[in-house]
């Protein structure tokens, strides 16, 4: 059975798409066509949703012609995982003018502060937003009708954030949880939680790496029987960032990490965002500067019969895929170490749209089948070369800090030096005319961007010299070219800087 979307379709999208509609003999012609495509839209987003949210629900509308009497530039249906999922965000399907498929998380009829949140996450195009994938006309047409929806599936599957995380991230999500009791209950979403965690994790000199975060983790058990889960970005382990603990006593508003259930049963990990004094901070840090230091806002949670009410952040909602559990894990880590940190503030108003990204992702990971292709492994190299920056930097208590914008944008490191312009280092694992040329874009673009990096100098890093003409031309727009040997360790362990570089850096 084929989609019943043809090439053809995307011509008339291309050549109709925006005018007026005029109600000529050819016009009229073209809305009966284009009628074809969005039947087979709604087949589309039927067939997904049947297959991947038994529970959930579809919504749309046959608008070749819009309500402001033009052509639509696209047909698209919604999906909702579930019949009560807020009508103000759906897994969209559909063709665009473009001459893409496309499958995403979209807003529908949402509040300027929603959709406002919601740009702020997907970034600025389509294609470079993390819960959306696209394909070209050519290879859609040619899938069969079964073979769209396994690659749509495959596509929604590698989404970050997921549903109900994102609903969250743009104030959509109002769920109100209440903390488990249960220690039985508790133990078993926590074994479930630790197991995803160290999922596909490295062991290095007695701790474990995560690599697609990336963070370090070590668990311990106590002679209690109780079990610590140690959390940081320190390989050496001698510093954790966090840690997150089994109870005492289950449900007790006075522990520091919990369990909790919604309203359908849904479990989540969370911790409050008090913070003890390590060994890279004097001071621990407050509840409430936790918040204001990281934007993070806490959950709605039940005040517990005592009537003690804690300030409670999401760590993982435990119901997602192992891989979107370590994703969302890492982004707590990386939020507890911006609280500890006194060397980055919080953004200012001087500073719209700064934020601290989160750390590079390493490792390996699956870009689902795409209808006839098979799966790929794509090796996160450049993830890996971070991660041995960092162990390397550590070793002088040298930190790599990733800032970023709002709207998507986000360097690769930043190392801050006494007395000396810090340096903004933009990271590639090939040293093509196209790794140079984004390099470079990037170098000049990302502090126009972020004020709080416009001084920096600035560095691309490359796992090979070019020659030495472009070498010379970067240098004339001040950017200094240094290189690092990748190895050929799968797991990054063999990945080596050069003498200059580490101690342009610091490291003497």
């Amino acid at each position: 059975m084929d989609s019943g979307i043809r090439l053809e379709h995307f011509g008339l999208l291309e050549q109709y798409g925006g005018a007026p509609w005029t109600r000529t003999a050819d016009q009229v012609a073209a809305r009966d066509r284009l009628r074809e495509p969005y039947k087979a839209t709604k087949a589309w987003a039927e067939a997904l949703q049947v297959k991947l949210f038994p529970d959930g629900r579809t919504d749309g509308r046959m608008a070749v012609i819009n309500q402001g009497q033009h052509f639509s530039r696209y047909t698209w249906w919604r999906i909702y995982p579930r019949k009560s999922s807020p009508h103000e965000l759906a897994y969209t399907v559909g063709i665009d003018c473009s001459g893409e498929f496309i499958v995403k998380l979209d807003t529908y009829q949402a509040a300027a502060p929603v959709h406002a949140a919601y740009v702020a996450e997907s970034g600025p195009t389509i294609a470079a937003s993390p819960f959306a994938a696209v394909m070209s006309a050519e290879e859609g047409v040619n899938l069969s009708f079964e073979a769209l929806i396994d690659w749509s599936i495959a596509a929604i599957a590698d989404f970050y954030p997921g549903y109900e995380e994102l609903a969250n991230r743009i104030g959509l999500a109002q769920t109100r949880l209440r903390l488990v009791i249960d220690p039985h209950v508790t133990r078993r979403q926590l074994d479930r939680w630790r197991a995803a965690v160290l999922e596909g994790s490295i062991a290095r000199k007695g701790i474990r790496w995560v690599p697609d975060s990336p963070f370090v983790v070590r668990v311990v058990k106590a002679p209690d029987g109780r079990i610590r889960t140690e959390l940081g970005h320190d390989p050496s382990g001698k510093n954790w960032t966090v840690e997150i603990n089994e109870a005492r006593q289950t449900g007790n508003p006075n522990s520091l990490s919990a369990v909790a259930v919604d309203a359908q049963g849904r479990s989540y990990l969370l911790r409050q965002g008090l913070l003890r004094k390590n060994g890279e901070t004097e001071k621990g840090v407050s509840p409430s500067a936790f918040a204001s230091r990281t934007g993070l806002t806490p959950v709605n949670v039940e005040v517990s019969p005592t009537g003690i009410e804690r300030a409670w952040f999401l760590v993982a909602a435990l119901e997602e895929k192992s891989d979107l559990i370590r994703k969302m894990t890492g982004r707590f880590v990386r939020a507890c170490a911006l609280a500890r940190s006194t060397r980055s503030p919080a953004p200012t108003a001087e500073d719209v749209g700064y934020r601290l990204g989160a750390d590079e992702k390493g490792g390996t990971y699956v870009i689902g089948s795409t209808g006839p292709q098979d799966e790929k492994i794509v090796s996160r190299k450049q993830g890996f070369v971070w991660l041995a920056l960092q162990e390397r930097l550590l070793e002088r208590d040298i930190k790599i800090e990733k800032p970023g914008h709002s709207l998507g944008y986000e360097v690769d490191a930043t190392v801050k030096r006494p007395g000396k312009r810090p340096l903004l280092i933009e990271i590639k694992t090939g040293a093509t005319a196209a790794d140079i040329h984004t390099g470079a874009g990037q170098l000049h673009l990302y502090p126009a961007l972020i004020p709080a990096i416009a001084g920096h100098e600035r560095i691309l890093l490359l796992p090979g010299r070019p020659h030495e003409d472009v070498v010379a031309a970067l240098a004339k727009l001040d950017i200094v070219v240094f290189t690092y040997d990748p190895g050929i360790e799968p797991d990054g362990s063999g990945i080596r800087f050069t003498s200059d570089f580490l101690e342009l850096c610091g490291l003497d």
